[in-house]
């Protein structure tokens, strides 16, 4: 099979560059042969680079991808904005790695981990992809990768090209971050704000630090480490404290603690479709999980001489204040969150076990399990122990408070409006994505597998998820995984769950759909008509809070903390049948006609068949002929000869039922065969005794005879047409016609009934 695959692969690849030599050979004038001739040229070699001929100090896997990609002389060379230009099936895919120019066009479809993610980097370079996705370097692998490589391989980048901006140096932004991964969803950049990528949020429970999302209000800071103090200061304390990173590293022992941050306008885009919210309209990516490294903030407070919350109470601090680097930026949480044992505040300087990037806070930020995003600051340089909370705009200003739907506009007044601590119980789809088409595979065979996440406020643990694929009406429970067993009241991570939406459910829910249809998607694009089905999630958590079914009960004009049950609607398959009925079509999208064509007969025979035999039933007395049985028994035995149940539609008949037909349908052409040879005999009696009273006369009743035999002066008369076991006798000497019955023992003439 891999054999297969590389020789195809090399085989796409080679005509690929071909063509286009052909073409530049044409535009040079040059002919047919010498086109080929060049083609050949300019083809790099195919030989895959083996571990030993790579030759680095490097990691094995790496070295033999770097000797892969390294400069061919002799090909056509390309930008980076060139490469940028090849992004889609039309232009062609194109991807780099290393000094190389790669058309991945072909292999898009067949690559391993689906042609979403691989499309994540088209028209970009994959070593940041590669960077998360380490298996590309892994034993056994890295030959692989390299052989795709080489056969893909159209171009080398321009030596010392680099496209990339360059801001001037007094610009405030100038020092952002360079190294940001191509995969997130930008909101802005100045200042920064990106989802985490859809596609890859339910790959692990925690998100890789490269796609964690990103929520800024200014220019990131760029702290001087060896500079940096951590001021700790404020009521109650016994003293003011300024400690350096390595201070918080020795001082106090290290904990680690899993925790999922959220901005507080994750999902935004649900709102603005009910009406306009202020702030950037977030998809479900503005959330993410990983695992923190630091000390406990009460720990650090402990030091300073608040020593729990009882202590602070008596001092008056009701609040702990967080400024930071990238001011006026601050927030606050209350004394019972800061320094209760079960607040779990910690001040982190690791995620995901490195050294906290300065992207996301270095060297010190808060993390606030169980609050929304904004409270875990990053940047942390002084912490305040106070009696009100921080006079900041994310703390006491609006942004961050959750107003009633029916306020349109900003009040005099929003004091009566709190900010938002704990966030309410969340979930959302991370696959399928709104608007996705439903493979035919999958329609027919597979089903549809759907993947999410979910979290609740406050620590509260996630006991449920429910699924709908009817937009609502009906449920199934979906299966939680990762983060399932985490402890009650501390649950300060997501739960990553999964469902199967099966094939027949597919099926059934397509028999139903209108195919005009055109849902407006969450990008507020209408979709293509067609056949479409609605995805609904809702999580539980412990205290049994659940999801409100529309954001239209919770909207209001900041557009966070929407957590209405998350809405995914998915295409399914054009029908491929010639005889498709349009508005309720139930048949099926396979690549074999045929197949197709035999499910729909066998369950139209079936129920025709089943409709004729409910009105024959219905009939009076003498009923349906044997004809129409027989009719319907032929309907019966073809629709099992049709019958494939690998293709067939729920809504089809099962064998069982076929074969019921068959032998209800035998047992009413029996019985009607039964009754036309009983309506056959009494005509022919009637006929029969109709000519004898017009010829012969009726004969003598009780006639006493010696035996049951007629007298020898008497013959049969065979011209007579009579009931079937009756015999016409006529005496010779008196022309006299008797009746007799061959069955019977009968001593007495008498005349038939």
């Amino acid at each position: 099979m891999l054999a297969r695959l590389r020789a195809g692969l090399a085989l796409r690849a080679a005509s690929t560059r071909a063509t286009r030599a052909t073409a530049t050979a044409a535009a040079a004038g040059v002919g047919a042969a010498g086109a080929l001739l060049l083609a050949h040229e300019l083809l790099p070699s195919a030989t895959v680079v083996s571990r030993a001929e790579a030759g680095s100090d490097e990691e094995p896997g790496a070295a033999l991808l770097a000797a892969a990609s390294r400069h061919v002389p002799g090909i056509e060379e390309y930008t980076r904005a060139q490469v940028a230009e090849h992004t889609t099936p039309e232009t062609g895919v194109w991807v780099t790695y290393g000094k190389g120019v790669y058309d991945i066009t072909e292999f898009v479809r067949q690559h391993p981990g689906g042609p979403k993610r691989i499309m994540l980097a088209a028209g970009k370079g994959l070593e940041p992809f590669w960077q998360i996705y380490q298996q590309h370097f892994g034993e056994g692998a890295a030959e692989t990768v390299a052989a795709h490589l080489e056969r893909m391989r159209i171009a080398n980048l321009v030596p010392g090209e680099d496209d990339e901006e360059v801001l001037p140096t007094d610009d405030p932004f100038a020092s952002e971050p360079s190294n940001r991964h191509p995969s997130l969803k930008v909101w802005s950049k100045r200042a920064f704000n990106a989802e985490a990528p859809t596609d890859l949020i339910g790959d692990t429970w925690l998100t890789p630090t490269e796609i964690f999302y990103c929520r800024h209000h200014h220019p990131v800071p760029d702290v001087d480490l060896d500079a940096y103090r951590l001021t700790i200061k404020g009521e109650g304390l016994d003293r003011e404290m300024h400690l350096s990173l390595d201070n918080l590293k020795t001082l106090f022992p290290k904990r680690e603690i899993v925790v999922t941050t959220q901005c507080g306008g994750n999902r935004r885009s649900g709102m603005n479709r009910i009406k306009k919210t202020m702030g950037i309209s977030w998809g479900v990516g503005a959330i993410s999980t990983a695992k923190w490294g630091g000390v406990w903030l009460r720990d650090v407070l402990r030091l300073g001489g608040l020593e729990d919350e009882e202590g602070a109470a008596l001092a008056g601090v009701k609040h702990i204040h967080f400024e930071c680097a990238d001011k006026p930026f601050g927030v606050s949480v209350g004394r019972r969150k800061a320094l209760s044992h079960r607040g779990d505040v910690l001040l982190a300087y690791e995620m995901n076990g490195e050294t906290l990037a300065r992207e996301h806070g270095a060297p010190v930020r808060v993390i606030v399990p169980g609050y929304l995003g904004v409270r875990s600051a990053k940047w942390v340089d002084t912490i305040v122990a106070a009696t009100e909370p921080i006079e900041t705009e994310w703390q006491t200003g609006f942004s961050y408070r959750a107003f009633p739907p029916n306020l349109s506009e900003l009040p005099e007044d929003i004091t009566p409006y709190p900010p938002v601590q704990e966030l309410p119980v969340q979930s959302a789809m991370v696959s399928p994505m709104d608007g996705e088409e439903v493979s035919a595979d999958g329609y027919s065979t597979w089903g549809l597998d759907v993947k999410g996440y979910a979290w609740a406020g406050g620590g509260r643990k996630i006991v449920r998820v429910d699924l709908s694929a009817d937009g609502g009406e009906t449920w199934e429970q979906a299966t939680l995984t990762s983060g399932a067993e985490q402890p009650s009241e501390r649950a300060w991570a997501w739960v990553l769950w999964e469902a199967e939406v099966d094939a027949p459910t597919l099926q059934r829910l397509a028999a139903k759909a209108d195919v005009t249809h055109t849902p407006v998607l969450d990008d507020g694009e209408a979709g293509a008509p067609g056949r479409w089905i609605t995805l609904q999630c809702k999580a539980t958590d412990e205290a049994f809070n659940t999801q409100p079914e529309s954001p239209k009960g919770i909207w209001n004009l900041r557009g966070i903390l929407n957590n209405s049950w998350h809405t995914v609607r998915v295409k399914l398959p054009k029908c491929n049948h010639p005889d498709c009925v349009g508005l309720h079509c139930c048949y099926m999208p396979l690549a074999d006609e045929k197949e197709v064509i035999d499910a729909t007969r066998c369950k139209e025979n079936f129920c025709k068949a089943n409709a004729s035999m409910a009105v024959l039933a219905g009939l009076p007395e003498p009923g349906g002929t044997h004809k129409e049985f027989e009719a319907n028994l032929k309907l019966y035995k073809e629709a099992i000869e049709l019958h494939n149940p690998s293709v067939l539609l729920i809504s089809g008949p099962t064998v069982e039922e076929m074969e019921e037909g068959v032998r209800l349908a035998t047992e009413a052409l029996e019985a009607s065969k039964k009754k036309a040879r009983e309506r056959e005999s009494d005509k022919r009696r009637e006929k029969a005794w109709e000519r004898l009273q017009k010829h012969g006369g009726l004969p003598p009743a009780g006639k006493p005879l010696a035996a049951s035999q007629p007298p020898a002066s008497t013959q049969q008369n065979t011209q007579a047409a009579l009931p079937e076991g009756w015999v016409a006798i006529q005496d010779k000497e008196s022309g006299q016609v008797y009746y007799h019955h061959e069955r019977k023992s009968l001593t007495t003439w008498t005349r038939p009934k």
